[in-house]
């Protein structure tokens, strides 16, 4: 798992929610996916699939994560990997990240919840009509994207329109994409 894909990620996961299994990143192993949402948007990206258990990576072990990989000189970071390890002993398994140029290891109890059911809100395609997007989901998006992608390029990703809808974002060549929902 790459830094900058947990940072993409990040863009669209909860802060302070309430439903507490949105504030963090799900890592789908055997989907090969990961995907974190506010309600609002989500972020969704291809990962390595693996045959493990599903977690939901506490938004704080994130935050560490890139807090450390901040502290290394540029040239070095923007490659760097995480090697993810999942220990299922008790009810709520352990989720550890190895920073692998930063020589550190960082570990938390994944968050124990359910992560809701995301793929329903994926629309099979869009309708093109026109809607009323927050300029920050399409800010995040675009930076969610620009993130996952590995690029200093700033991107816009092409707006999948969807009316009352939630709308895709992409960007061409990029096995990732943002929803967003529409203002009503």
């Amino acid at each position: 798992l790459t830094v900058s894909t947990l940072a993409a990620a990040l863009k669209c996961a909860g802060k302070s929610d309430v439903r507490y299994y949105l504030n963090g990143v799900y890592l789908e192993f055997p989907a090969g996916r990961i995907v974190a949402t506010d309600g609002s948007q989500l972020f969704c990206g291809a990962i390595p699939s693996a045959d493990c258990t599903p977690v939901i990576v506490p938004r704080a072990m994130v935050e560490k994560v890139l807090k450390a990989n901040r502290a290394l000189p540029k040239r070095i970071r923007e490659s760097c990997a995480l090697v993810v390890d999942v220990t299922a002993l008790g009810n709520v398994p352990t989720v550890q990240f190895k920073h692998v140029r930063a020589g550190a290891t960082f570990e938390a109890p994944a968050i124990d919840g359910q992560f809701p059911n995301y793929v329903r809100v994926i629309p099979d395609r869009v309708n093109g009509e026109p809607a009323i997007y927050n300029p920050d989901y399409l800010v995040n998006a675009r930076d969610a994207l620009t993130l996952y992608a590995e690029s200093s390029s700033t991107a816009w990703p092409t707006w999948g329109f969807n009316g009352n809808g939630p709308g895709v974002f992409t960007v061409s060549g990029v096995t990732a994409f943002v929803i967003a929902m529409p203002m009503r």
